[in-house]
């Protein structure tokens, strides 16, 4: 392993690890070393979410290897990474309070995801998540989420459905429908049930409830909202039913 690979290494642990400040310096230091265009577009992109989470007031590091990120994968054609761009774009402007050019991103990312509906999902997802964190603009969140919801339940796509369940109960967690949410995050665990009775391998029973463990916390912490301490303790053991 050569010089460069050891300091994307470096920075990709400190990164894992929240080092931001060392993941900076490494990945700042591969950048200076050079390499081909992909890795090159990839270090920057590495770089503005390195910046962005070492301090989310701030957006000038962060937005300017991004937009250096998209210039240099759009070039290359690379399709993926020019949507994962354009979302990190669009995370930098909602936490710059910039919410009309973070949807101005995520409405860009959806036409270079095309007919890919599991991307388009995903990236609506980050819409109905940056609209959500607007006021003024939940009751568009809240039918998003619904939209995204009812189209990866009928397509089975069920880290997505109940990624939009959990965006839905949270907003009516924080419009204080404690009772509501509490139902609604209820039913969703007797749907996990249900489907994890259909997957045979317990392994794979196993990982599906870790991947959308989310629904199992806002369950709990709602029930422990109501003060109804032995439905919490009950959720947790659901949890780990298999």
């Amino acid at each position: 392993m050569g010089e460069l690979e050891d300091l994307i290494k470096q920075g990709d642990i400190s990164y894992e690890k929240e080092k931001f400040i060392d993941s900076i310096r490494a990945y700042t230091k591969a950048l200076e070393i050079g390499g081909d265009s992909h890795v090159m577009a990839d270090l920057h992109y590495k770089l503005s979410r390195s910046y962005h989470d070492m301090d989310r007031r701030r957006s000038d590091e962060s937005l300017l290897h991004g937009k250096k990120a998209l210039e240099m994968h759009r070039s290359l054609n690379d399709r993926e990474s020019v949507i994962g761009d354009l979302m990190n774009l669009a995370y930098i402007m909602q936490d710059s309070n910039n919410i009309k050019s973070a949807e101005e991103y995520i409405k860009e990312s959806m036409k270079e995801a095309g007919d890919d509906m599991i991307m388009q999902n995903e990236i609506k997802l980050t819409l109905a998540d940056i609209l959500s964190s607007s006021k003024k603009r939940m009751n568009e969140a809240l039918a998003l989420y619904r939209d995204i919801s009812e189209a990866s339940e009928k397509s089975e796509d069920y880290e997505i459905f109940f990624t939009a369940e959990y965006g839905i109960i949270s907003i009516m967690k924080d419009r204080g429908e404690i009772e509501g949410a509490y139902k609604l995050s209820k039913e969703m665990i007797d749907k996990i049930d249900s489907i994890c009775s259909k997957i045979k391998n317990k392994k794979e029973r196993k990982e599906f409830r870790k991947s959308v463990s989310f629904m199992y916390d806002i369950a709990s912490d709602l029930a422990m909202d109501m003060e109804r301490v032995t439905e919490a303790i009950e959720i947790a053991e659901r949890m780990n039913r298999d």
